[in-house]
């Protein structure tokens, strides 16, 4: 959660200093570009990122290293291919991505993808190895280091979109860099294994890579998608106004995201006992009730610090997030208990459910509503979650009880 705040409150001074220093067609142009590669990096990494928590705790050396190299190169595998047809493919959808057709901008997308999700990979071990410290730092500095770039580019003449795309990924590079010396001193890493041994390593996590990658991209990859839909369906210069808008609200919605992440890694070591859930729940309440607090009082404020615009443009969508938070909450903490109970199926379905709703509303209403139109498509789903939530936990109890009843 520290690591998610820090590199929250990093980005919000970058992208601010970024408003200042470039125009909102510029910054609504690279945020989008930043969205999508993110998003490939989710598509590529939550489902490896899922199994290294459900099996790097308690593994021998050599075989931790193993699993994690087998990791490393799944997510390569994924990433390298998703990100060269992102760049071949967006142009076609909209016009606004033409800047994908230059040279320098396909590499600066592809090199920065692909260092993201390596170092999204090398993220996961830390939680599963209870040293999520080293995350901490890793993506502290990382984001330390973007805004120090940004900050020396300002003082060029260059004030463009090239500049920005590339401060954005040397800092990426920086970061799986800072990643892999980490690591490293942790576990002293041994020679990666030879092919046939990482197919083999593969090939018997597959189930879990496949469960745990459906119910990452359920709802992982909505956040990231949702600024090239706006861009997509309304214009650059609205998506700077969605941008900022929805990364000051995802200040909220990473706390029970971030629980949800630790309750898994301590349900797989502590086998699920119930203590860990209800300190999650008490964890979740608290911290989240100070954070709405917070953007209810200060959350205008902070808008109008990119621009009178950005304020007026943005703050009923701010609104609109701060009521989803809360149910929210309620489906990621129940993801993570279903995944302790290994019910990968009943994880992935809830989900992608609500993904898809939130994405097919917001795709439909963005022209009439405006960027309004996104908060209202994730209240919508985040509810249809909560009655998933209520009906699956009933449906568990009966079963429960049912069995109960037989054995005595």
């Amino acid at each position: 959660m520290a690591s998610t705040i820090a590199t929250s409150a990093l980005g919000y001074l970058f992208w601010l200093l970024a408003a200042r220093l470039y125009d909102a067609a510029t910054v609504g142009l690279v945020a989008a570009l930043i969205s999508a590669s993110t998003a490939l990096v989710l598509m590529a990494s939550l489902g490896v990122g899922g199994t290294l928590i459900q099996t790097l705790p308690g593994l021998p050396r050599s075989r931790w290293t193993s699993a994690l190299w087998t990791g490393a190169a799944t997510t390569a595998a994924f990433v390298l291919p998703l990100s060269m047809g992102v760049v071949l493919l967006l142009p076609l959808v909209s016009d606004n991505m033409d800047i994908l057709r230059s040279a320098p901008f396909a590499c600066l997308f592809v090199v920065g993808t692909f260092c993201l999700a390596i170092g999204a990979t090398i993220d996961y071990a830390f939680i599963a190895d209870r040293c999520a410290k080293n995350m901490f730092w890793r993506n502290t500095l990382a984001a330390v280091l973007k805004v120090a770039l940004l900050a020396g580019a300002g003082w060029s003449a260059a004030r463009e979109a090239l500049s920005l795309t590339t401060v954005w990924a040397l800092s990426t590079l920086a970061g799986l860099i800072l990643g892999l010396a980490l690591i490293r001193r942790i576990h002293r890493f041994e020679k990666p294994p030879r092919p046939k041994s990482l197919a083999r390593v593969a090939f018997r996590f597959r189930a879990a890579v496949t469960g745990h990658q459906l119910i990452g991209l359920g709802t992982g990859v909505v956040p990231y998608a949702l600024p090239v839909i706006v861009t997509t369906r309304l214009s650059a210069v609205d998506n700077a106004y969605f941008y900022t808008t929805w990364m000051i609200a995802g200040l909220l919605f990473v706390v029970s995201d971030a629980v949800s992440q630790s309750l898994f890694a301590e349900g797989v070591h502590r086998k699920g006992t119930v203590s860990i859930y209800t300190s999650a729940a008490r964890l979740i309440g608290v911290v989240l009730a100070i954070g709405i607090g917070s953007v209810l009082i200060f959350g205008e404020r902070v808008l109008s610090t990119f621009g009178t615009a950005y304020a007026s443009n943005g703050l009923t969508l701010l609104y609109i997030a701060v009521a989803a938070s809360v149910p929210d909450a309620v489906t990621n903490v129940y993801v993570g208990i279903l995944r302790v109970q290994r019910r990968l199926a009943a994880a992935a379905t809830l989900n992608l459910a609500m993904g898809a709703l939130t994405i097919g509303i917001a795709w439909f209403l963005l022209p009439q509503l405006g960027i309004e139109a996104v908060g209202w498509s994730f209240l919508a789903g985040q509810a249809f979650g909560c009655a998933y939530v209520m009906i699956d936990s009933l449906i568990q109890r009966r079963s429960q009880r049912a069995t109960i009843e037989e054995s005595s």
